[in-house]
């Protein structure tokens, strides 16, 4: 947000010539002391900004400064508009009509070379609207309720603060307060539903969202040996490290690694079906045998 808010306020000054910085922060809807430290950003960039005091004294632009294209070099704004591209394509909110105004001052059009799409093939307009509307309530600091489903299947409805939204391990979380539990909590957006704005405004509170994390293990990982098939090649890359992956003179690969014995780790080597075979150790080929043949006798 403040990259949009420093170049508003040159542009503002460009335009008014003088404004307090009461001024400045009612239309930012922001504090007088953050529009402060914005002031002190913008001149230590080199824009000459004075302030005058008394009876129509302000925040001031020194008399024909232009913003020049001239202050940055070619390869200045091409990182400029590149890094604008990064946010915008991440849908980091401002940065386009940021993008916009840039392009007109560097007379440039730069080749649109990135997009970035975090929802499912399958559910792209369903994420966008819930991340639009996650994204109104972190910027208004206001409510959101919903409905949430946890990892052991318990459903319930929440009314929580947002704080912040984490794109961590291929899926997003909100860091929030949740007030049923008076205290921060972790959402997986995936798992939220009917979520709706909330009339109630948290902003005045003094919560700040805590480093993402997640309960340590009770059981240390166990040497795993794995044999899977070459069509799984895909997976085998973008979810094994380099140095664990053995290629096999028929194309399979020999995996050894290091995993957890729990009913998380059975049901993800499941997911590869036929295609994985646990060679070690025996405690895990006995387990996977018996998840196998409790499927089978589904089907018998």
């Amino acid at each position: 947000m403040q990259i949009h808010r420093l170049f508003e306020i040159v542009y503002l000054l460009i335009e008014r010539k003088t404004m307090t910085a009461r001024q400045l922060a009612e239309h930012f809807e922001v504090s007088p002391r953050t529009i402060l430290r914005d002031i002190d950003v913008l001149s230590g960039a080199g824009i000459p900004l004075y302030a005058t005091r008394g009876k129509g004294g302000g925040i001031s632009l020194l008399d024909g400064y232009v913003l020049s294209k001239a202050f940055f070099s070619q390869s200045e704004q091409a990182g400029i508009l590149a890094a604008l591209q990064q946010l915008s394509a991440a849908r980091y909110p401002d940065t386009q009509s940021v993008l916009q105004k840039l392009k007109g001052i560097f007379l440039k059009q730069p080749t649109e070379w990135l997009e970035v799409d975090f929802s499912w093939w399958n559910s792209a307009a369903v994420d966008k609207e819930k991340m639009a509307l996650v994204e109104t309530a972190l910027l208004h600091k206001q409510a959101l309720r919903f409905t949430y489903s946890n990892a052991r299947g318990e459903t319930s409805d929440r009314l929580v603060y947002p704080l912040k939204l984490v794109f961590k391990s291929m899926a997003w979380y909100i860091s929030a307060y949740c007030t049923a539990k008076q205290d921060y909590r972790v959402f997986k957006l995936s798992r939220i539903r009917g979520a709706a704005l909330a009339d109630e405004y948290y902003g005045d509170l003094p919560l700040e969202a805590p480093p993402l994390f997640i309960d340590a293990p009770r059981q240390a990982p166990e040497p795993v040996t794995l044999l899977i098939h070459p069509r799984q090649a895909h997976r085998v890359y973008d979810e094994f490290e380099a140095e664990q992956i053995a290629v096999q003179d028929d194309g399979s690969f020999l995996i050894h690694t290091a995993l957890r014995a729990d009913d998380w780790l059975y049901h993800y080597l499941l997911t590869f079906g036929p295609d994985l075979e646990v060679l070690h150790p025996p405690a895990f080929r006995a387990e996977m045998k018996a998840a196998a043949e409790a499927i089978l006798q589904k089907y018998q």
